[in-house]
């Protein structure tokens, strides 16, 4: 299977470290192959590596473009 070169990988917008159990990567996705649409909320497959300055990340299936993390106020206001 050939993969996406990192020029031409999907963006994540406001995307966050979660687990379901493995780490991964949870955000608002833009051209992403398979989950078609402008900032789509997805969950990546299994987290592979970041970059250190956090604007790449490799998960089992794809890389990412890393875009502003997502705030944790923000996160945390939406679990009350």
């Amino acid at each position: 299977m050939q993969q996406a070169l990192p020029e031409v990988a999907p963006i994540l917008e406001q995307w966050a470290l979660t687990c379901r159990p493995a780490p991964c990567l949870t955000g608002l996705s833009t051209g992403h192959p398979r989950l078609v649409g402008k900032d789509r909320s997805i969950i990546t497959s299994d987290l592979q590596l970041v970059s250190s300055d956090q604007t790449w990340a490799r998960t089992t299936s794809r890389w990412y473009r890393l875009g502003a993390p997502r705030r944790m106020e923000k996160t945390l206001r939406s679990l009350n």
